[in-house]
Parts: C-alpha cells; structure tokens; sequence
C-alpha cells in the first residue's frame, strides 16, 4: 500500500477502481489562411456552439448544484464573450490571417499567464474541440470509480459526476478553485494537490480517499479498509455531539 497526502475539498471517505484520465489535447498547427472572414465564420460559428453547450451544462448543474454554484458556467460564457477575448482572437484571423485553432490557442495561453485561472483552459478547450471536432473520452464504469488526473476543468467535474464517480483525485488544481467548488457542492469526496505521480499502471487499482485528511491510499488491503472507516465513523459521532 502507498499514502499519498493533498488538500481536501469536500470531507468524506470512499473506496472506488482507480480510472486515469488524460485529456486528449487538440494538436494546434499555426498556419495562414486567405479567406478570413471565412476563419472568421468559423470560429463564430464555434462560439455559438460552446454558448449553447454552457448553457446546457448550466441547466444540468442548475439541478445538481443550485443556481449559486451553477452560475460558474455563466461566467464562462461571459468570459467567452468579453470583448478583449473576441477582439485578439478577431484581430489574430482578420489582421494576422491566423486559422481559428491558432488563434484561438494563442490566445487562451496570452490570457491564462494574466489569470492563472482553469477556467480560461476550459472554455480555449472547448472552441478547440469544437472547430477540430475532437470529442472526448466518455468515462462509464460498472463499479465504484475513482478519477484520477493531472488536473480537471469545471467542465469535466461535471461530465464525470453521477453515475459511479466517487471521487476525484488530482495533482493541480486548490481548494479555492471553480472545480473544487463544484466538487464541494455535488457532495463529492475530493482531494487536490496530491503528490503522486500519475501513472498508466495505476488503472483499475483501488484507491481508499479520505478527503477528511486529504490522504489518498493505493491498494489497500480489507483490513486497512475497515479500520479507516470505523475510525472515521467514530470521529463523526463525536463531531455531532459537539
């Protein structure tokens, strides 16, 4: 068994089938183009597509969540349209003759070293996936599952929750975040800059969570198992009389 330590989201303790996930990234070639009100079109068109997806994430999340935490989707749409946005991507296809993936990527990347937010990554992935027509993996599982990763988008949180998501693990990513937040109000036991480091090996691996300590164990034996949650079961008790 190996602990790996991180900062708890949302305090709970569940045991699920370890599932590495690895964004599948749009490849971004920069090239010129002679039509660009053609490239312009198309990343207008994009645009428009993602408005429509975030506003039918902002319904799902609306009944999952409440409208406080669902409106993260909201602001990604405003920062979708916010005219500094819109006019680099504008001015790199109209003036530079950039393609709408470059452009796009180029600038996502500008504003994502002023913001240092995920949420930036979210919505430049989005159109990315959009005008290359990548879809991404759809995550199913038959047991308890465990999604581990580098990082994860609000987006992906909500694509990855219900079902037999238990909880999510990842590297990156605070406590403070939009997905985090997310995580928090779906109930779901998380833990975010963990310091394992993640491998194609750990597939299929048991992973204990206890988000109450931030701790995450890989392969944990029954007996392990047993004594976390009777411990843990304690503690509540204890916590409610107080």
């Amino acid at each position: 068994m190996t602990e790996y330590k991180g900062k708890c989201v949302f305090k709970g303790i569940t045991v699920g089938k370890i599932k590495v996930y690895v964004r599948s990234d749009v490849p971004v070639e920069c090239r010129l183009v002679d039509d660009t009100e053609a490239e312009m079109k198309r990343f207008c068109d994009a645009r428009n597509i993602a408005a429509k997806q975030l506003e039918e994430l902002y319904n799902i999340a609306l009944g999952q969540v409440g409208n406080e935490d669902a409106a993260i989707f909201m602001i990604h749409t405003m920062m979708m349209e916010d005219f500094s946005y819109q006019d680099s991507i504008e001015h790199l296809i109209t003036d530079n003759g950039f393609n709408a993936e470059y452009a796009v990527s180029a600038t996502g990347k500008s504003f994502y070293d002023m913001f240092r937010s995920m949420d930036i990554n979210d919505i430049t992935n989005r159109l990315l996936d959009i005008l290359s027509g990548n879809k991404e993996e759809d995550i199913k599982a038959d047991e308890p599952t465990v999604i581990l990763a580098e990082e994860l988008s609000p987006s992906e949180i909500m694509r990855f929750s219900g079902g037999n998501t238990v909880a999510f693990a990842t590297v990156g990513g605070s406590a403070s975040s939009h997905t985090a937040i997310l995580a928090r109000a779906m109930k779901m036991p998380a833990v975010v800059g963990t310091d394992i480091s993640i491998t194609p090996d750990l597939n299929g691996k048991t992973a204990l969570i206890d988000s109450y300590d931030g701790v995450i164990y890989i392969d944990p034996d029954e007996e392990f198992i047993a004594s976390v949650f009777k411990k843990k079961k304690k503690e509540e008790e204890k916590y409610a009389w107080q």
